[in-house]
C-alpha cells in the first residue's frame, strides 16, 4: 500500500522550506519535489516520529541519506 499526502516542509522555526507530495511505502518516507529530485529516508533509519493536530515530524537517523555522521 503507498500513501501519499500533499504537504508543506517547514524548518525548526516554522519557515516555508517547499511544498510538495508525501508518499509512505512500507519501507520508506520520500518527498516529491516537483522538479528536484526526491528525497527518500527508509523507515529503518528514522529515530523518532510523531504528530498532532497540525503537523507530522520525524527525525532521521545518520544512516539516513539526509543524516549526518558526527
Amino acid at each position: 500500500m503507498v500513501l501519499q499526502f500533499q504537504v508543506t516542509n517547514i524548518d525548526s522555526e516554522d519557515n516555508l522550506v517547499k511544498s510538495g507530495r508525501l508518499e509512505v511505502t512500507a519501507t520508506d518516507i520520500i518527498f516529491h519535489r516537483g522538479d528536484l529530485s526526491p528525497i527518500n529516508w527508509p523507515l529503518r533509519y528514522l529515530r523518532r516520529y510523531g504528530w498532532d493536530s497540525e503537523l507530522f515530524s520525524f527525525e532521521s537517523g545518520r544512516r539516513a541519506p539526509t543524516g549526518k555522521l558526527v
